[in-house]
């Protein structure tokens, strides 16, 4: 197994999805290879903070066998599609697996049932904002100093850009840490910083802005866009993108910035 066959794999092997053979090609990968080996650690700490916050929950057994016991009879040649499903609600416990499985559904994809419409990277920077911001993800560098982190990062290897560490201390706001994630097989430097009005959380990664949706506004690469209590700023590097995200009110968080570039 190589590098490239690994980084398909590295999300279904946290998750324990690998079959044995894979599993212990994998492994055996992973002994041989410190680059894979950061690859797998970062994404197992990604994995332990989602399920630290609860948003990788277990179907329990007995909704996963009345919803399989559901599609099994959906399937029956003798009936008709509706003939099946009123069939099947006039039998009470098959009714109530059939509910249940609909809940449950709902509660694990919350975003199916609730018409968002938001871009992918905005659930992706919330969710980044809120694992840095609570403490589930232990920073790998924990200087305070921009250019110390910005060094730390470039000197690294994890990176595929070089990147700049932003100076938030004329605004009031100092560096708690930073690390570096791998989203997708990518990897992405967060920073967090801490003021006395709230969180700012950095992320930096290779490639272009993400297309913006209905409601930001900007231009030349640098856009501001405000949904659900979060701000987000974007500004275009040569290589790289940025993305601040902020629970700060617009007005404010726009301040902060011409605050520090002025400085």
């Amino acid at each position: 197994m190589n590098c490239e066959t690994y980084q398909d794999l590295v999300a279904a092997h946290v998750d324990g999805m690998l079959s044995s053979l894979e599993t212990r090609e994998a492994e055996q990968h992973l002994t041989t290879c410190s680059q894979c080996r950061r690859l797998f650690a970062e994404e197992s700490r990604f994995h332990a903070a989602f399920v630290a916050r609860r948003l990788i929950v277990p179907v329990p057994v007995e909704i996963e066998e009345r919803l399989r016991a559901a599609l099994g009879a959906a399937v029956t040649p003798t009936l008709s599609w509706c003939t099946r499903l009123f069939a099947s609600l006039s039998q009470p416990r098959l009714a109530f697996g059939l509910v249940a499985a609909v809940l449950v559904i709902a509660l694990l994809f919350p975003r199916l049932f609730s018409g968002d419409r938001q871009p992918a990277w905005f659930h992706q920077a919330v969710d980044a904002y809120q694992t840095t911001t609570e403490g589930h993800l232990s920073f790998t560098y924990q200087t305070d100093n921009p250019q110390e982190l910005e060094q730390a990062f470039n000197s690294s290897g994890q990176l595929d850009f070089v990147t700049h560490v932003l100076d938030l201390r004329p605004t009031g706001y100092r560096i708690a840490g930073g690390y570096v994630l791998h989203s997708q097989g990518h990897p992405v430097a967060i920073v967090l910083y801490r003021g006395k009005e709230g969180s700012i959380v950095c992320l930096r990664q290779r490639g272009m802005t993400p297309p913006m949706p209905v409601g930001s506004e900007g231009v030349k690469g640098q856009y501001l866009y405000t949904q659900a209590g979060y701000t987000f700023s974007f500004v275009q590097f040569s290589e790289h993108f940025c993305t601040l995200i902020t629970r700060l009110p617009r007005e404010v968080f726009q301040q902060q910035l011409r605050t520090a570039t002025a400085g």
